[in-house]
């Protein structure tokens, strides 16, 4: 697997990480967008695999993590760093696009 579908305890554990890297894709199973984007992320994990731990939260099935962490669209992408958001990226980005944005800011 590329990357884990977690909930409130999976994401817990990446906050309480204190010096890795983390993407963490917030998505919906009933979201036309986020049912193309799940492919892309899938890919992207794969990319990033050895610098990066990868995983997906269903807003679905953990609707209290939308209200703590403000997500108001899904798909919606944080890259964390020792469990602060770095960056927030909303909308079903392309592969391409996403691994771009995230190696300029892991090279930062």
């Amino acid at each position: 697997m590329r990357h884990q579908l977690i909930g409130d305890l999976g994401l817990q554990e990446i906050l309480d990480r204190g010096s890795s890297w983390a993407l963490v894709a917030f998505t919906s199973w009933g979201s036309i967008p986020c049912n193309h984007f799940r492919p892309e992320f899938c890919a992207i994990a794969g990319h990033f695999r050895a610098d990066i731990y990868c995983a997906e939260i269903s807003m679905d099935e953990n609707p209290s993590i939308a209200d703590r962490l403000k997500i108001m669209a899904v798909p919606t992408t944080l890259l964390l760093h020792r469990g602060k958001e770095v960056r927030r990226f909303e909308g079903p980005y392309s592969q391409e696009a996403l691994i771009k944005r995230v190696t300029r800011l892991l090279r930062a």
